[in-house]
C-alpha cells in the first residue's frame, strides 16, 4: 500500500536540482555512487518508497465494496453516514493516486534522462518504479564487479620503474583506489600500503627497511 510518511512538502525539489545527479556511465564505473546520489535525491521527496517496496496504483473503493453510495438508502442518518464515509475514502483514493501517478513519473522520466540509451531500451518495458530500479541494479550491479575486480588486478600489476617520479607514482595508486571506493570496493591501510611497497622498485629496499624498522619500533 502506498505510504506518505514524510513530513516535508513533496515534490519541492525542482528538475534542474534534481538532475544534479551525475548521469550514469554506460561502463558502469559510477554505478556505486549514482546509486547512492539517486536514492539520496528520491528520499528527499518522499519517494524511496517507490524504489524499495512494490507499490500498487491504489485501487478504487467504490470497486471494492459491495454497496455503493448510489444504492444506500439516504432518507437515514445511518444512509447518511455511510454515503459521506464513502465520498470521503474516494476524495482521498483520488489524492493518493495522483500522487502515486506523479511519483512515477517522475522517478521514470529522472531515470530515463540518467542512463544510456542502450540501457534505457532495455528496462523501459517494467511497468513499475521498482521494476525499472531493480532491472537497472541486475545489469549494473554485476558490470561493476566486473569492472572492479580488472580495476584491482591491474592495480596490484602496477610498478614504479627506477627513472619515474615516485610521487606521480603514488598519486595514480590513489585515484585507483578512489575508483575502486566509488564501486564500492574499500582498500584497508595495511592492505594499501603493500601495495605502495610492491609496486616501488628494489632501489628502495634499504629505504623501505628504515621505514617499517622505525614503525614496529614506535608502533604506529
Amino acid at each position: 500500500m502506498l505510504r506518505f510518511t514524510c513530513t516535508a512538502l513533496p515534490f519541492t525539489m525542482s528538475r534542474e536540482e534534481f538532475f544534479k545527479v551525475p548521469k550514469l556511465n554506460a561502463d558502469s564505473s559510477n554505478w556505486v555512487t549514482f546509486k547512492d546520489r539517486f536514492r539520496w535525491a528520491i528520499d528527499a521527496q518522499c519517494m524511496l518508497d517507490q524504489l524499495e517496496n512494490v507499490v500498487e496504483e491504489l485501487t478504487d473503493p467504490t470497486e471494492l465494496s459491495e454497496e455503493t453510495p448510489e444504492s444506500t438508502p439516504a432518507n437515514s442518518q445511518g444512509g447518511n453516514t455511510q454515503v459521506q464515509s464513502s465520498e470521503l475514502q474516494y476524495r482521498n483514493f483520488l489524492i493518493h493516486r495522483s500522487q502515486w501517478c506523479t511519483a512515477e513519473a517522475m522517478i521514470k522520466q529522472c531515470i530515463a534522462s540518467m542512463v544510456p540509451d542502450s540501457v534505457f531500451n532495455w528496462i523501459k518495458t517494467e511497468k513499475t518504479v521498482k521494476g525499472i530500479w531493480d532491472a537497472l541494479a541486475s545489469i549494473f550491479q554485476e558490470r561493476s564487479l566486473m569492472v572492479a575486480i580488472d580495476l584491482r588486478q591491474k592495480m596490484q600489476s602496477v610498478k614504479c620503474g627506477d627513472s619515474e617520479d615516485v610521487r606521480t607514482h603514488f598519486e595514480k595508486l590513489t585515484n585507483t583506489r578512489e575508483r575502486l571506493a566509488s564501486m564500492g570496493v574499500s582498500l584497508s591501510d595495511t592492505e594499501y600500503a603493500n601495495f605502495l611497497i610492491g609496486s616501488l622498485p628494489t632501489v628502495y629496499d634499504s629505504t623501505i627497511s628504515s621505514i617499517t624498522a622505525a614503525v614496529k619500533l614506535t608502533k604506529k
